[in-house]
């Protein structure tokens, strides 16, 4: 025989506080935002770009520079200190726009942001519940 069990208030509140940190997780990402390239220009070597390219996916790209007519630059995950990677030139009449970003920042974020929900979680679930045994 199966008992149904009814939702008291402390799962109540857990599951809100649990959809909330969910949702709040979308938010954190790698903070890519447009980079303007109207004069000649580079960004950081490690900076991660991605160039939009008219009719094809954007390249993942390290090392951009831009002159009047051209964008360049070494596909990201190429060696860091070796020359195994060719520069890639794009015409800057096919480019649509150039982004910035930091993914690996974006992870620590949203690590951080679950590990801290979990735990204010657990301790609303304890104190809610009044359950838990934190010492003896």
């Amino acid at each position: 025989m199966h008992l149904a069990r009814t939702r008291t208030t402390s799962d109540r509140i857990m599951m809100l506080a649990l959809s909330g940190c969910t949702a709040l997780t979308t938010g954190c990402g790698a903070g890519w935002r447009q980079t303007p390239i109207d004069s000649p220009g580079s960004l950081s070597p490690r900076q991660q770009a991605q160039v939009w390219v008219h009719g094809g996916a954007p390249l993942r790209l390290k090392e951009v520079r831009w002159t009047a007519d051209s964008v360049f630059g070494r596909p990201y995950l190429a060696e860091l200190d070796g020359d195994t990677a060719k520069v890639i030139a794009i015409p800057r009449s096919r480019v649509d726009s150039v982004r910035t970003g930091n993914p690996s920042a974006g992870l620590w974020k949203t690590t951080g942001l679950v590990l801290v929900g979990l735990f204010v979680v657990g301790i609303a679930a304890c104190a809610l519940g009044q359950s838990c045994q934190l010492g003896d």
